[in-house]
């Protein structure tokens, strides 16, 4: 299980934020039909769900943390 290095809880997830752009039909009625969802780049995060510390800003870095993989730059000493 993954340790987050801000407040050392054991996180099985990370919470994600992020803003969505997407391309969509609108029938009218409030009912749209999403043809594409896709992020704006640079607004996505990944944090720690216990203390909201952001982990990272990267997608594959996320998951290499949540597989045992990739250890944050904050615990590597290059991060804020």
């Amino acid at each position: 299980m993954a340790v987050c290095p801000n407040c050392e809880a054991e996180i099985e997830y990370l919470q994600y934020s992020g803003r969505k752009s997407c391309s969509a039909r609108y029938f009218g009625g409030h009912i749209y039909e999403v043809d594409q969802e896709f992020a704006e780049f640079g607004d996505e995060q990944w944090c720690c769900p216990k203390c909201h510390e952001v982990l990272f800003t990267n997608e594959c870095l996320a998951d290499g943390f949540l597989r045992g993989k990739v250890i944050p730059a904050k615990v590597l000493g290059e991060g804020g």
